[in-house]
């Protein structure tokens, strides 16, 4: 079986990959943009370099799940990060910089990190969050191939107390 900490992924335009400490300073670029860190629950604000250093020197933990950044094939840009797992909240995330929005980008590699989830380490169901007044996001995973379930109430006091998320799923049997 492949390891998935080692395993690289690639679409038409982008490459999701295990992240080097050399990705450090992309990352914290993009993720210290309040834009990006408030619509995720696990990035810190203000988000330093030594916050991205530290998540790619925890890639291998188990506990952490398995941790991609994902770059354009074209020219090696990083333009996001993807992981499943160790979020403690639910085990499909990601976010990408600002810049890097609009672009189809998030789709295309959701779509293929949770394909790989299911076909390749057989994860029966993968299960995402989005604060519900993240359109965007929630957009991305329905074009994934992800069904809406409920809507729930989780305390984030780093962002801002009480937040409503709406829960996503896919399994193999939603495969698009």
């Amino acid at each position: 079986m492949i390891n998935p900490h080692e395993a690289v992924i690639e679409t038409q335009r982008l490459r999701v990959r295990p992240p080097q400490s050399n990705d450090a300073q992309a990352m914290f670029a993009m993720a210290a943009d309040w834009e990006v860190a408030k619509q995720t629950a696990s990035v810190p604000h203000p988000y330093e370099l030594t916050h991205a250093q530290e998540w790619i020197g925890r890639v291998r933990d188990p506990a952490n799940g398995v941790r991609w950044v994902v770059e354009r094939r074209s020219d090696e840009m990083l333009v996001g990060v993807i992981s499943i797992g160790g979020t403690g909240i639910d085990d499909f995330g990601y976010w990408f910089g600002r810049a890097h929005w609009g672009q189809g980008y998030a789709t295309e590699a959701a779509t293929a990190v949770a394909d790989f989830a299911i076909d390749t380490l057989e994860v029966s169901e993968v299960k995402a969050g989005v604060f519900i007044e993240n359109l965007a996001s929630a957009r991305v995973l329905e074009k994934a191939g992800f069904t809406e379930g409920e809507t729930f109430e989780r305390t984030l006091d780093h962002r801002g107390g009480l937040r409503q998320i709406r829960r996503f799923s896919r399994a193999q049997k939603d495969k698009t």
